[in-house]
């Protein structure tokens, strides 16, 4: 799937990496369940910046392949529902971060051109996903989430989101944890014990789009197992 990376050294080989980086800091931030201000933002774009153009500046024709328009699209769509609002500067404000993680959709494909830093997008979701549910367990054992201390009073949690629909992000990260697996005889097992990581997001908030996200990616886990079975 993935292209070999670049020989040698140069802005071209660095993208992935850089790329990497990024996916990183933005997964990690998830934990947070609210927008992190600070210096988090600055350090996090200067990374997305820096690899859209290690990406455009040494990536060849490879650059040539990346898809950023459906960017572009959903960025000036969203400046027109902005101008539209009723409240042009609340909508503003909530939606600031989203030129940030926009640039998600571009280095997700930068990060293809080395198959290591593929897999390192993989286990940095599968990180971010565990994290979550570690975190909405620890606040049904404890009374208060592990990262933001938030309190819950059940019988439903919500972590440190702090909203029980949010829990859903978990589960929506299934997909990308799961290719952290190696093909191989075993591999559903692993990829099993990665899916039961999940369901303290879906189990204990009792959301419904946390549930539903965790079984069609689960469904989809299966029928890639019994076809890598069938093949073996």
């Amino acid at each position: 799937m993935s292209e070999p990376a670049a020989r040698g050294r140069g802005p071209g080989q660095a993208a992935p990496w850089l790329s990497l980086a990024f996916i990183a800091g933005c997964l990690a931030t998830i934990t947070c369940g609210a927008p992190v201000g600070g210096w988090v933002p600055w350090a996090l774009a200067a990374l997305g910046v820096a690899a859209v153009l290690a990406a455009r500046l040494g990536g060849a024709g490879r650059w040539s392949g990346v898809r950023v328009w459906p960017v572009a699209a959903c960025l000036a769509a969203t400046g027109i529902a902005i101008a539209a609002s009723a409240a042009p500067g609340v909508s503003l404000e909530r939606s600031a971060s989203m030129v940030l993680f926009s640039l998600l959709a571009i280095v997700a494909q930068v990060a293809l051109w080395d198959a290591r830093a593929a897999r390192g997008v993989a286990f940095a979701a599968a990180g971010a996903m565990a994290a979550v549910s570690l975190d909405v367990a620890w606040q049904r054992v404890t009374g208060v989430s592990l990262w933001l201390r938030e309190p819950g009073a059940g019988p439903r949690w919500s972590g440190s989101q702090g909203n029980l629909n949010d829990m859903a992000v978990a589960p929506l990260l299934l997909p990308l944890a799961l290719a952290a697996v190696a093909p191989g005889a075993g591999a559903w097992r692993w990829r099993a014990a990665v899916a039961a990581v999940a369901v303290p997001a879906w189990w204990l908030s009792a959301a419904r789009q946390a549930f539903g996200a965790w079984a069609l990616a689960s469904a989809t886990m299966v029928r890639r197992s019994r076809r890598s079975l069938a093949v073996a």
